[in-house]
């Protein structure tokens, strides 16, 4: 039961900090695509999503969520090469993705190459810091420091990052969320990052 709860909770996170950043002038007939794509993902057709995000990507080569989305694609094939294949095209597109960099940093994990998975969790450490002390993006501050703390669990600073999630849930005693956190160790969390759901967008 455990494992359900938290897949959802890591999916929700992923799924309001996927929507932050500030809107691109994307193609939008790639954006509906992407989001039809998405929408077959989450009915477990996977061989139809990957088919529209494809053509997403053709209408747009500098549409990264499609990319992403693919991620979680390869990720239920268990196929660890392309999902991070598809992970370095995102960050390449959006270099300030940090859900990504976190990603990326889990599928080097998963494969046992930790000092790689360590680069990229600092990377996305630096971004969140970024973007918690951007004036502009106070209105996502709860998921950043969120999964700012999370990623100080990833890169090995386990008291630190147990440390922030007590201010988040001393700071925002509503969100419950922060006590399934709590309980999840650096396994946990590199096994649940690394089956979060695809992202749609706004059009």
């Amino acid at each position: 039961m455990k494992r359900i709860i938290t897949l959802n909770l890591i999916a929700f996170v992923a799924l309001v900090c996927a929507g932050q950043d500030k809107k691109e002038n994307y193609h939008p007939k790639a954006i509906e695509i992407n989001n039809k794509a998405v929408e077959l993902k989450q009915k477990f057709k996977n061989d139809s999503a990957l088919i529209l995000f494809d053509k997403a990507i053709e209408l747009d080569k500098t549409y990264y969520l499609p990319h992403a989305n693919k991620v979680a694609i390869y990720l239920d094939r268990n196929d660890y090469n392309k999902a991070l294949s598809e992970c370095k095209i995102s960050l390449r597109l959006q270099p300030d993705y940090a859900e990504g960099w976190v990603l990326a940093g889990t599928l080097y994990d998963l494969k046992g190459k930790t000092k790689s998975a360590l680069q990229y969790y600092q990377k996305s450490l630096e971004l969140y810091n970024k973007r918690i002390s951007d004036s502009s993006k106070k209105s996502n501050i709860k998921s950043n420091k969120l999964n700012r703390a999370v990623v100080l669990v990833l890169i090995g600073q386990e008291k630190e990052g147990r440390q922030a999630l007590m201010q988040l849930k001393s700071e925002y005693p509503d969100m419950n969320i922060v006590d399934e956190f709590l309980k999840l160790s650096k396994k946990d969390y590199i096994l649940q990052l690394a089956h979060k759901n695809c992202h749609s967008q706004k059009i």
